[in-house]
Parts: C-alpha cells; sequence; structure tokens
C-alpha cells in the first residue's frame, strides 16, 4: 500500500465532500431555504427527537460527511490502485456514481421517499 495513493485518496474523498456540500448550499439558498439538505439528513440520521438540538445534529452530520467521502476516497484510491487502471477523472466520476447508487439503494425506504 502506497502512502501516496493513500494521501491522494484522502484529498480527492475530502474535496468531493466539500464540493457536495457547497453544491447543496446554493440549491437550498437559491430556494430559500438555507441549510435544508444538511438539516433533512441529520434529521434522518439523528431522528427528529434526538438529544441533540438542530444545529449541533447539522454540525456532527457535516463531519461525519466529510469523515466518510474522505474514507470513500482512500478506498477508491486504493481499488484503482489495486486493478491497475488509469488514474483519470472518467474512472473516478464511475467509482463515485457507483457508490452513490450503491448508498442510496442501501438507504431505508423513508429516506428515498422524502
Amino acid at each position: 500500500m502506497d502512502s501516496k495513493c493513500v494521501v491522494n485518496g484522502a484529498v480527492g474523498g475530502f474535496l468531493a465532500g466539500a464540493a457536495l456540500i457547497v453544491l447543496f448550499f446554493f440549491y437550498d439558498l437559491a430556494r430559500g431555504v438555507p441549510l435544508a439538505t444538511p438539516t433533512f439528513l441529520a434529521s434522518a440520521v439523528f431522528g427528529n427527537e434526538g438529544p441533540l438540538e438542530v444545529p449541533a445534529q447539522v454540525a456532527i452530520y457535516t463531519v461525519a460527511h466529510f469523515i466518510v467521502l474522505t474514507l470513500l476516497g482512500i478506498v477508491a484510491a486504493l481499488l484503482i490502485e489495486a486493478a491497475r487502471l488509469p488514474r483519470n477523472l472518467l474512472v473516478g466520476t464511475a467509482y463515485g456514481l457507483c457508490a452513490c447508487t450503491l448508498v442510496f439503494y442501501a438507504a431505508p425506504e423513508e429516506i428515498r421517499a422524502a
């Protein structure tokens, strides 16, 4: 396992997480409901009756979001290296779409229906 590969995967995953946050921030802003997406996702993860207030849930969810996407970036980099695939945007995009599809179909029906 190459440490440069792990670092590159972590940076790629972190940047993907940042891109998603920025994308949904501007999407929510255009709809006139800032932070609606992270609030919805945090309440889906923690439940509406959680012990924490909504801002704390959103903050914890955001940290978890970055951790998960950083780990997914590392896994992607290691898989791409192990399969000896070329390191380019097409391969990364294909991996990202497959990972998102798997997460979507693994999610509970209540989350997918929302």
